[in-house]
């Protein structure tokens, strides 16, 4: 039953690997199989015929060949070229950094809920309807098809409008990959949840229009799962494997504002700042070990 499910995860990871490289994310599902299994039946043989038919020997042998076949078939699917490239910096002048206002203990009682911002009614971002009221303008995606997979790319000022239009995707279809591109970095979405394919900024973020002076620094109320709790840790775990970035993101709950802020994460303590006030948030996350075909892997 382990064996099936890890054949199982593999093949959907080396699906959307290979998709994202532009081939064929059946064709990745097939060979996966074929590899694991061939390469199996293979160590079967061998340790049958070195043990003389003894089945514990046997069968080590033929998941050690299984595993083997596994790690082929995740180089064979990460090999090429990557996904599109993210698009350029969003080209609107930087916002002034407000000014920091002292540190306070991490116990300290955290302030009431302030209002979530909104973009001002002259901010890059906003446009006006036919009645003259002010509203946000939607995002414009751009798409782009390769080896059956989508990809959309859009542009966004500020890490809190990118989160706003990524949250606003009712659903995600699979093989599917949406990025939106911000001055301090990109956020990502597809069917498991939010990602990074390189890292983001995590101080000096700029702020939405309306947003209030950053507070002292608070702990933030909590740090959960954005999206698939079992699948986003495997697939980064799976790219981490492969030698590529991959970072855990997951919801920070500001202790300010209580805004849920996608940020990247590591093991232990860290501070980032909120998407939505700015404030400073500490918190911590555990370690968290993922069993891969190529061994564990420590994300």
């Amino acid at each position: 039953m382990i064996e099936i499910l890890v054949v199982i995860l593999l093949c959907t990871s080396n699906s959307k690997a290979a998709k994202a490289q532009g081939k064929n994310g059946g064709g990745a599902v097939g060979y996966t199989i074929a590899l694991w299994v061939g390469m199996e039946f293979l160590g079967a043989l061998i340790g049958a015929a070195a043990s003389g038919g003894a089945m514990l020997p046997t069968y080590g042998l033929a998941l050690f060949f299984a595993l083997i076949g596994g790690g082929i078939s995740m180089g064979i699917a990460r090999k090429g070229g990557g996904r599109p490239q993210a698009p350029q910096p969003y080209p609107y002048p930087p916002q002034a950094a407000p000014p920091y206002q002292g540190p306070a203990p991490y116990g300290a009682p955290p302030a009431p809920p302030a209002p979530q911002p909104a973009l001002a009614p002259g901010a890059p971002g906003r446009v006006q309807d036919a009645s003259g009221k002010s509203r946000e303008k939607a995002p414009s995606w751009q798409v782009k098809a390769s080896g059956g997979s989508t990809y959309k790319s859009a542009k966004a000022p500020t890490l809190y409008q990118a989160t706003k239009i990524l949250n606003e995707l009712t659903s995600v279809p699979p093989n599917t990959y949406h990025l939106v591109d911000t001055p301090d970095g990109t956020l990502g979405r597809d069917m498991v949840g939010f990602f990074t394919e390189a890292r983001i900024k995590t101080s000096g973020l700029r702020l939405p229009g309306t947003s209030p002076a950053p507070g002292a620094p608070v702990e933030s109320k909590s740090l959960t799962s954005g999206g698939d709790s079992m699948k986003g840790p495997f697939g980064v775990a799976m790219l981490k494997s492969a030698g590529e970035y991959a970072t855990l993101v997951l919801l920070m709950e500001c202790g300010q504002c209580g805004y849920k802020s996608p940020v990247e994460t590591t093991e232990g303590s860290f501070d980032r700042q909120c998407y939505a006030c700015g404030t400073v948030n500490h918190t911590k996350r555990g370690n968290i070990q993922v069993m891969t075909p190529r061994g564990p892997v420590q994300i």
